[in-house]
């Protein structure tokens, strides 16, 4: 009877297809940015999720060079339940309301350009669960959006003067026809 039980273990090992979870893809849009110092912008967090059941809850931190830009705001998607939403930290969690898959918004990021530069938006850490009562790790993975930080254009003098001169000698020129 051992051995009949111990046969039926190894053959249901192998027999038995192990539940392959998809990886889901956390990606920012628009990106590429490219900003003006001084303006403010907004970035939006998506996860492609590729079934209802791959993730009922989710744990995120985005990475940024915090003396190029300000987080100022995190405005989660109404998808998911807010557990955290920490802007000095960048963290953001959610649990699922409903089973959805696709492309879903987890958040929209507020941010201030401060300086010129360039920089990485990244998810520094996080996690993806499945399960309510038994909470399963899923594979995720990040793709990085890049930052660039341009100053306004500033004119020169000599267009200025350029300028000024043109519409002097139209002044001039209306005033000697009258």
């Amino acid at each position: 009877m051992k051995s009949v039980t111990a046969i039926l273990s190894i053959l249901s090992v192998f027999c038995i297809p192990a539940f392959a979870t998809a990886t889901i893809m956390v990606h920012f849009d628009p990106c590429p940015i490219e900003i003006t110092v001084g303006d403010s912008f907004t970035v939006d967090v998506f996860a492609n999720i590729p079934s209802a059941d791959s993730a009922d809850f989710y744990d995120l931190t985005i990475e940024y060079n915090d003396t190029l830009m300000r987080l100022d705001e995190i405005n989660q998607s109404t998808n998911f339940n807010v557990i955290t939403n920490d802007i000095t930290t960048g963290n953001f969690s959610g649990g699922q309301l409903l089973p959805l898959a696709g492309d879903l918004l987890l958040a929209t990021l507020n941010f201030y350009s401060l300086v010129e530069g360039t920089t990485a938006l990244d998810v520094a850490s996080g996690a993806f669960f499945t399960g309510y009562l038994v909470s399963e790790p899923v594979d995720w993975l990040s793709t990085p959006c890049m930052v660039s930080q341009t100053s306004a254009p500033v004119p020169e003098p000599s267009t200025i003067l350029l300028l000024g001169s043109g519409l002097a000698g139209l002044a001039f020129y209306r005033r000697k026809r009258k």
